[in-house]
Protein backbone atom coordinates (compact mmCIF):
# COMPACT_ATOMS: atom_id res chain seq x y z
CA UNK A 1 0.00 0.00 0.00
CA UNK A 2 1.51 3.55 -1.21
CA UNK A 3 0.71 5.82 1.91
CA UNK A 4 2.48 8.83 -0.39
CA UNK A 5 -0.39 11.82 -0.81
CA UNK A 6 0.06 12.06 -4.74
CA UNK A 7 -0.40 15.81 -5.54
CA UNK A 8 -0.48 17.61 -9.38
CA UNK A 9 2.47 19.30 -10.70
CA UNK A 10 -0.05 22.68 -10.09
CA UNK A 11 -0.30 22.13 -6.90
CA UNK A 12 3.13 20.45 -5.70
CA UNK A 13 4.17 23.83 -7.78
CA UNK A 14 1.75 26.24 -5.89
CA UNK A 15 2.81 24.59 -2.27
CA UNK A 16 6.75 25.65 -2.90
CA UNK A 17 5.76 28.94 -4.38
CA UNK A 18 3.65 29.60 -1.13
CA UNK A 19 6.05 28.00 1.31
CA UNK A 20 8.97 30.41 -0.32
CA UNK A 21 6.78 33.85 -0.16
CA UNK A 22 5.89 33.54 3.31
CA UNK A 23 8.90 32.18 4.61
CA UNK A 24 9.92 35.30 3.18
CA UNK A 25 7.44 37.26 4.29
CA UNK A 26 7.91 36.21 7.95
CA UNK A 27 11.23 36.55 8.17
CA UNK A 28 10.89 40.03 6.96
CA UNK A 29 8.36 41.06 9.23
CA UNK A 30 10.43 39.56 12.31
CA UNK A 31 13.68 41.52 11.10
CA UNK A 32 11.37 44.31 10.86
CA UNK A 33 9.52 44.27 14.06
CA UNK A 34 12.86 43.97 16.13
CA UNK A 35 14.29 46.92 13.97
CA UNK A 36 11.63 48.85 14.66
CA UNK A 37 11.72 48.41 18.29
CA UNK A 38 15.29 48.90 18.11
CA UNK A 39 15.09 52.49 16.58
CA UNK A 40 12.55 53.52 19.18
CA UNK A 41 14.36 52.76 21.61
CA UNK A 42 17.70 54.54 20.28
CA UNK A 43 15.35 57.22 20.15
CA UNK A 44 14.84 57.28 23.59
CA UNK A 45 18.34 56.65 24.44
CA UNK A 46 18.88 59.02 22.85
CA UNK A 47 16.76 62.12 24.12
CA UNK A 48 17.38 60.73 27.50
CA UNK A 49 21.42 60.70 27.04
CA UNK A 50 21.37 64.76 26.16
CA UNK A 51 19.91 65.38 29.69
CA UNK A 52 22.51 63.20 30.76
CA UNK A 53 25.28 64.86 29.07
CA UNK A 54 23.94 68.55 30.37
CA UNK A 55 23.73 67.16 33.88
CA UNK A 56 27.18 66.21 33.74
CA UNK A 57 28.79 69.06 32.12
CA UNK A 58 26.93 71.47 34.76
CA UNK A 59 28.23 69.31 37.84
CA UNK A 60 31.49 69.05 36.25
CA UNK A 61 31.34 73.20 36.01
CA UNK A 62 31.28 72.71 39.90
CA UNK A 63 27.37 73.61 39.52
CA UNK A 64 25.15 71.18 42.58
CA UNK A 65 23.60 68.20 41.95
CA UNK A 66 19.99 69.79 42.16
CA UNK A 67 21.44 72.82 39.94
CA UNK A 68 22.81 70.09 37.38
CA UNK A 69 19.71 68.18 37.49
CA UNK A 70 17.30 71.49 37.03
CA UNK A 71 19.56 72.68 34.01
CA UNK A 72 17.89 69.68 32.05
CA UNK A 73 14.77 70.03 30.21
CA UNK A 74 13.46 66.51 30.29
CA UNK A 75 11.64 65.05 27.07
CA UNK A 76 9.19 62.78 29.41
CA UNK A 77 7.40 63.09 32.53
CA UNK A 78 8.48 61.44 36.00
CA UNK A 79 12.13 61.23 35.05
CA UNK A 80 14.49 60.00 38.12
CA UNK A 81 17.91 61.34 37.89
CA UNK A 82 20.83 59.43 39.88
CA UNK A 83 24.58 60.09 40.03
CA UNK A 84 26.97 57.49 40.41
CA UNK A 85 30.15 57.54 41.00
CA UNK A 86 32.25 55.27 38.81
CA UNK A 87 32.64 52.95 41.40
CA UNK A 88 29.10 52.51 41.48
CA UNK A 89 28.60 54.29 44.72
CA UNK A 90 25.10 56.52 44.41
CA UNK A 91 25.81 59.97 45.46
CA UNK A 92 22.49 61.77 44.55
CA UNK A 93 19.14 60.83 43.86
CA UNK A 94 16.04 62.49 42.86
CA UNK A 95 13.91 60.49 44.70
CA UNK A 96 15.88 58.62 47.41
CA UNK A 97 18.10 59.04 49.52
CA UNK A 98 21.40 58.36 48.11
CA UNK A 99 22.79 57.07 50.91
CA UNK A 100 20.33 54.34 51.47
CA UNK A 101 20.87 52.89 47.85
CA UNK A 102 23.07 49.82 46.67
CA UNK A 103 26.07 50.07 44.84
CA UNK A 104 25.06 50.17 41.23
CA UNK A 105 28.11 49.05 39.05
CA UNK A 106 26.25 45.35 38.18
CA UNK A 107 23.57 47.64 36.76
CA UNK A 108 23.53 46.69 32.55
CA UNK A 109 23.26 50.69 32.06
CA UNK A 110 26.04 51.43 34.20
CA UNK A 111 28.55 48.74 33.54
CA UNK A 112 27.74 49.72 29.76
CA UNK A 113 28.51 53.07 30.03
CA UNK A 114 32.07 52.61 31.97
CA UNK A 115 32.58 49.99 28.99
CA UNK A 116 31.02 52.74 25.85
CA UNK A 117 31.01 55.87 27.59
CA UNK A 118 26.99 55.30 27.52
CA UNK A 119 24.22 52.47 27.41
CA UNK A 120 20.47 51.92 28.05
CA UNK A 121 18.13 49.09 29.50
CA UNK A 122 14.87 48.74 29.00
CA UNK A 123 12.39 47.66 31.35
CA UNK A 124 14.41 46.36 34.42
CA UNK A 125 12.59 46.64 37.66
CA UNK A 126 13.78 48.73 40.10
CA UNK A 127 15.50 47.86 43.35
CA UNK A 128 14.30 50.32 45.32
CA UNK A 129 11.25 51.10 44.59
CA UNK A 130 10.01 48.12 42.31
CA UNK A 131 8.50 49.99 39.41
CA UNK A 132 10.07 49.28 35.93
CA UNK A 133 12.23 52.13 34.48
CA UNK A 134 13.65 52.45 30.85
CA UNK A 135 17.25 53.20 32.11
CA UNK A 136 19.66 55.63 29.96
CA UNK A 137 23.28 56.33 31.23
CA UNK A 138 26.55 58.42 30.28
CA UNK A 139 29.92 58.71 31.78
CA UNK A 140 31.55 61.93 32.57
CA UNK A 141 34.98 62.59 33.43
CA UNK A 142 34.16 61.19 37.61
CA UNK A 143 30.56 60.57 37.54
CA UNK A 144 27.70 58.74 35.46
CA UNK A 145 24.37 60.56 35.42
CA UNK A 146 21.68 57.90 34.51
CA UNK A 147 17.65 59.09 33.94
CA UNK A 148 15.24 56.56 34.48
CA UNK A 149 11.79 56.85 32.66
CA UNK A 150 8.87 54.95 34.24
CA UNK A 151 8.05 52.14 32.03
CA UNK A 152 4.50 53.43 32.33
CA UNK A 153 1.68 52.51 29.57
CA UNK A 154 2.40 55.57 27.58
CA UNK A 155 6.14 54.68 27.46
CA UNK A 156 5.28 51.05 25.93
CA UNK A 157 2.86 52.74 22.81
CA UNK A 158 6.00 54.91 22.17
CA UNK A 159 8.36 51.66 22.19
CA UNK A 160 6.04 49.33 19.94
CA UNK A 161 6.32 48.80 16.53
CA UNK A 162 3.59 50.52 14.03
CA UNK A 163 1.27 47.57 12.77
CA UNK A 164 0.12 49.14 9.62
CA UNK A 165 3.03 47.88 7.88
CA UNK A 166 2.21 44.57 8.64
CA UNK A 167 -0.79 44.70 7.86
CA UNK A 168 -0.10 46.14 4.32
CA UNK A 169 2.68 43.38 4.01
CA UNK A 170 0.22 40.79 4.58
CA UNK A 171 -2.58 41.94 2.34
CA UNK A 172 0.48 42.04 -0.35
CA UNK A 173 1.57 38.38 0.62
CA UNK A 174 -2.36 37.16 0.04
CA UNK A 175 -2.29 38.96 -3.47
CA UNK A 176 0.41 37.54 -4.48
CA UNK A 177 -0.81 33.95 -3.27
CA UNK A 178 -3.78 34.30 -5.17
CA UNK A 179 -2.20 35.33 -8.01
CA UNK A 180 0.84 32.68 -7.94
CA UNK A 181 -2.11 30.23 -7.25
CA UNK A 182 -3.80 31.21 -10.69
CA UNK A 183 -0.31 31.49 -12.39
CA UNK A 184 1.00 27.73 -11.24
CA UNK A 185 -2.65 26.63 -12.20
CA UNK A 186 -2.07 27.39 -15.86
CA UNK A 187 1.46 26.93 -16.05
CA UNK A 188 0.60 23.36 -14.22
CA UNK A 189 -2.15 22.21 -16.55
CA UNK A 190 0.15 23.43 -19.72
CA UNK A 191 2.50 21.48 -18.34
CA UNK A 192 0.25 18.11 -17.63
CA UNK A 193 -0.44 18.40 -21.34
Amino acid sequence: MDSRINLSYHKRLFTLLLSFIWIIVICFMVFQYFREKDVKSDSINSQLQVCNINIIRSIEEGNTYETGVSSCCFPFDDVRITIIETDGNVIYDSKYDAASLDNHLSRPEVRSALATGKGYHISRQSSSDGVRYFYSATKGQSIIARCAVPYSASLKDVLQADWTFFWVLIAISIIVSLAGYYSSLKLGKTIER
